[in-house]
């Protein structure tokens, strides 16, 4: 058995880099070779992507193969949905089938409304199921209204009901006001009122400040004040924190994030490092790693909606179609990884004792997250991070054995 969770950490060890490449490679993926075919009967538009051979397929990046469009007299559209290249509903990200609109008579979309497949309106991910848009003469959007499924007045997980827009003479949004459901501007539960946005000539976001309702900036966790957006060539690359100054903040997270062959590497040499130290050095090793964890799982999460899905495997069925999924679940098997390194260090026979603290540690940090909102509750978490601990175990007892054999 120890031979088998060495080869399979090994497998896994290689996904990493794999998925990563992927993932930076997905930024740029090639989409030329589609063609774009519209077609308009009566009320009803459907555009469809095919490939060279006039096949339907999908989007790499608008995640669809077709939409359909239900017009009104003046050839608004009014409903939109979409479908997979079999014709199938396609989920978009944020949980939702479809989009209804409402328009005034300047055909000015006031509202849209996600639906499920059935045409149902339907909360996405962001909590609301609507949005109402108030414009000013100007034909700009002044205000947006969050509603829910029954068009009552709804709350972000952040506390605001809507938002306020001001525009500079270039027509660029500078400021985002959040304000409650009488319009009344109120500081979020993350404590500031506003956001004021930078542009560089291009018209770009430079930067984004956080505000409070006394027109000062404010921190909003670990010192940040605000975010930069950095580009290449013209092009946006990522968004990195800053403090009141602007000054660049580092965030070990944030660090693993963008790396994930550092979260590889350090995986290894952390389950390997208990072989070269004393009992109490492991022990107290142990104590710090288990704070590690509920630093990287609890501390830095932000707090939001009560969220769970308790689908066994919907995750791992996904593995290899969606590199990104694919590396949060190796994230969440190489998190326990060491952990399960440094049970096995103290009580090598214990292998199912092994098993069940780690299973009891990932269940409480679960429920945590779901009691607080500080995260998506799920099963497949817990069987990762178990499948994580048993790989450590393992692996320990294998490369024991062999410094055994080798001294």
């Amino acid at each position: 058995m120890n031979k088998v969770a060495v080869g399979i950490t090994g497998i896994l060890f290689v996904l990493f880099f794999v998925f990563s490449f992927q993932r930076n490679a997905s930024v740029t993926v090639d989409s030329g070779n589609l063609t774009t075919i519209e077609q308009t009967t009566d009320s009803r538009r459907r555009t469809d992507y095919v490939d060279e051979n006039g096949v339907i397929t999908m989007h790499p990046t608008n995640g669809y193969a077709t939409r359909i469009q239900i017009l009104d007299e003046r050839e608004n559209p009014v409903e939109e949905y979409y479908l997979d290249a079999d014709g199938n509903p396609v989920e978009r990200p944020g949980g939702y089938y479809g989009i209804k609109r409402i328009y005034d008579d300047e055909d000015l979309c006031i509202q849209y409304i996600y639906v499920d497949q059935e045409g149902k309106p339907i909360r996405i991910s962001s909590g609301y199921a609507s949005v109402r848009q108030v414009y000013a003469e100007n034909r700009r959007v002044k205000e947006v209204y969050y509603l829910d499924e029954k068009d009552d007045p709804c709350p972000l997980y952040t506390g605001q009901y809507g938002e306020r827009r001001e525009y500079d003479e270039d027509g660029r949004n500078i400021r985002t006001i959040y304000i409650d459901q009488d319009g009344t501007p109120m500081e979020n539960q993350k404590g500031y009122s506003s956001v004021v946005r930078e542009y560089n000539e291009d018209g770009q976001i430079t930067m984004e400040w956080y505000y409070d309702l006394d027109e000062k900036k404010v921190d909003i966790g670990r010192g940040q004040y605000g975010s930069k957006r950095l580009y290449e060539d013209g092009v946006y690359i990522s968004s990195v924190v800053v403090d009141e100054e602007g000054n660049e903040l580092f965030f070990f997270d944030q660090l693993l994030q963008k790396n994930p062959w550092i979260v590889a590497i350090s995986g290894i040499l952390f389950m390997l490092f208990p072989l070269f130290l004393k009992r109490k050095l492991r022990i107290g090793l142990t104590i710090v790693y288990i704070g590690f964890i509920l630093y990287m799982t609890l501390l830095i999460r932000e707090s939001g909606e009560q969220t769970s899905n308790l689908e066994l495997f919907w995750s791992y069925r996904l593995f290899f179609e969606r590199s990104e999924l694919g590396l949060e679940i190796l994230n969440n098997i190489w998190l326990f990884l060491p952990f399960g390194a440094m049970l096995c260090s103290l009580d090598q026979e214990g292998k199912w004792k092994i098993w069940f603290i780690a299973l009891g540690l990932t269940v409480i940090i679960e429920c945590v997250q779901y009691l607080f909102g500080l995260g998506l509750c799920e099963v497949d978490d817990m069987i990762s991070n178990s499948l994580g601990a048993w790989l450590g175990w393992g692996c320990y007892r294998e490369a024991e054995r062999w410094k055994r054999k080798k001294n």
